[in-house]
């Protein structure tokens, strides 16, 4: 696989990120706040002018390890709000509606586009007329990937919330979500700039640390985004629009195909030997989306039969297996 080239500004993240958890394990308590422009916000608990004087240490650090490319400015005390950007939108009535940001809906079931002999009766499927929809219109394909769903979401109180289907989760809800709280931990600011203003954005992707049916082996990372909620209006965005959000973060996607049309559903057969980006085999199904104006219109998902089939012997009844990282 082609290394990932890494912006500076993914580097910084990366980096405080990794420092912030070495100051957390220190007994320094530093709580992340709403960025705006170029400007990385926290409050301090504690004596400010000690951490005061780490941030300055981990600046110096930052630039000479970059040779001067990244350069930062430490500020303490009262500082004057930079002016507002369109990324960084300011919290009110208007932008934040009262939507239940401590709840969150489940994830939506994708429908199969095809019967087939591996789908159970919980499962749903297209209407043959629906999936024509499908057919000899332009599409998104992304790799389906072998994981539990993971929703992440921010609360009022700028807590990054996760939340498995309708459950909220934890490293310690389960032993799959093991290693879940130092992710979210690592990427806290990415995650809050991403989300804000609270209760409005939904980041959805998989959680892959334990092996279900498929061992994957190339992993970039335990979570993989797919998909983003706008609960305003309750729409999709589209797979681009993911994407462009994501690129200055250190936050991966699951792999998207180009944006094609396909003649007949044998086409889309065809694609289930597409080999899969994480491990020596096929992907376990696609993911089809029709998209428009940036907004996700529909999706369906077609998945190898035998895939479907090595199911029924269930992977939490085998004891957790990780999946295999590789940077």
């Amino acid at each position: 696989m082609p290394e990932t080239m890494w912006t500076l500004s993914q580097q910084l993240k990366w980096k405080l990120a990794k420092w912030l958890r070495d100051m957390a394990k220190n007994g320094v308590e530093l709580d992340p706040m709403p960025s705006m422009a170029s400007t990385l916000c926290f409050g301090i608990l504690g004596d400010a002018t000690v951490t005061q004087a780490q941030m300055e240490s981990f600046a110096t650090a930052i630039a000479t390890e970059s040779q001067g490319a990244i350069r930062l400015q430490v500020v303490g005390g009262s500082i004057p709000a930079p002016r507002p950007t369109r990324r960084a939108t300011p919290i009110s009535s208007e932008t934040a509606p009262d939507i239940g940001h401590g709840t969150l809906p489940k994830f939506p079931r994708t429908r199969h586009l095809l019967p087939s002999g591996g789908v159970t009766r919980d499962d749903l499927v297209l209407d043959p007329m629906d999936a024509r929809r499908f057919v000899q219109t332009r599409v998104t394909l992304q790799e389906k990937v072998d994981g539990a769903n993971l929703g992440l979401f921010l609360n009022d109180d700028f807590t990054i919330v996760a939340q498995n289907r309708s459950h909220f989760c934890n490293s310690s809800t389960a032993p799959q979500f093991k290693g879940l709280d130092i992710w979210i931990q690592v990427h806290q600011f990415e995650l809050i700039e991403l989300l804000s203003p609270p209760g409005r954005y939904v980041l959805y992707g998989e959680w892959l640390f334990a092996q279900h049916s498929i061992g994957y082996t190339r992993l970039p990372s335990y979570f993989l985004a797919f998909d983003v909620l706008d609960r305003q209006d309750n729409s999709f965005w589209s797979v681009e629009r993911v994407a462009e959000r994501l690129q200055e973060t250190s936050i991966h996607m699951v792999p998207t195909l180009p944006t094609t049309t396909l003649a007949d559903f044998e086409s889309y057969q065809r694609l289930l030997e597409t080999p899969s980006a994480f491990y020596d085999g096929p992907v376990e199904g696609i993911v089809i989306r029709c998209e428009a104006d940036g907004i996700l219109a529909d999706r369906a998902k077609l998945v190898r039969d035998d895939f479907i089939q090595e199911i029924g012997d269930h992977w939490a009844k085998k004891g957790v297996v990780k999946n295999q990282l590789h940077f």
